[in-house]
């Protein structure tokens, strides 16, 4: 019998505006240089933790090459990364339509990783929206409520939330439109069963987003697991070990 792989559903990160005179201004006054062409170009070609994850994860025998391990269906995890929509200027309804037609093809115990500003989006959609779709959910499928297709499940449990650099308020560097966190979290608290399942992850050197962001979140929510490292920047290393540990446990 094939082994069912572990579902990862990771949502990358973005900008947003306040309104469309802010995103043009931002587009007027950005500075163009030859070298900042070749910078970005370079960054384009250069795998992150975030295209490396799947690999990562299942390589437990680093003797073994992971075409290898995939070839004998070793392969434990799966990482499903869709690029959600306008990123350069992204809007949290657009986003919220986008994820929530994921949602009806995903496992019931798929893990959601977010990184910046997809995991701001988290954030929101779990604190504020996602009760709604589980009801509507349940409303759907009452004639058959055992039916167990979907993230939701009919069950309103997440197994895991993985959050990396994750803004909450702070907009001294760049904006967080619609994704901005202006309301009560304290209901994200019951969508996991155990504090070890919501993690929040920050750098105390995130050139982005502030360790006074993370502060915020361990003053309203009590039932999380908060890791602080020392030198991870705004996560753009090519492998990241911390969080295989987190999604292995």
């Amino acid at each position: 019998m094939k082994q069912k792989k572990q579902q990862i559903f990771l949502i990358g990160g973005g900008m947003s505006f306040n309104n469309k005179k802010d995103y043009l201004n931002y587009l007027e006054n950005k500075v163009i240089s030859y070298e900042t062409l070749k910078k970005a170009l370079r960054y384009k070609n250069n795998k992150t933790w975030k295209e490396n994850l799947e690999k990562d994860l299942n390589i437990r025998d680093k003797t073994i090459s992971h075409e290898t391990q995939v070839k004998k269906s070793n392969v434990k995890y799966e990482v499903l990364n869709p690029t959600f929509p306008n990123k350069q200027n992204a809007d949290y309804k657009e986003w919220k339509t986008f994820f929530e037609s994921h949602l009806t093809i995903l496992d019931p115990d798929t893990i959601f990783v977010g990184y910046s500003l997809g995991s701001a989006f988290l954030v929101k959609y779990f604190a504020k929206d996602y009760t709604n779709y589980v009801k509507k959910w349940n409303m759907k499928h009452s004639d058959n409520p055992s039916r167990g297709e979907g993230a939701a499940g009919g069950r309103g449990l997440v197994n895991k939330l993985i959050l990396v650099g994750v803004p909450h308020s702070d907009e001294k560097d760049e904006s967080m439109g619609s994704f901005k966190i202006d309301f009560s979290l304290k209901s994200i608290e019951s969508v996991v069963s155990h504090e070890t399942d919501l993690v929040f992850i920050y750098s105390k050197d995130d050139f982005v987003v502030p360790i006074a962001e993370m502060e915020k979140y361990k003053k309203e929510l009590n039932k999380a697991t908060y890791v602080l490292l020392n030198d991870k920047g705004h996560f753009f290393d090519e492998h990241f070990t911390e969080i295989l540990d987190i999604i292995r446990k």
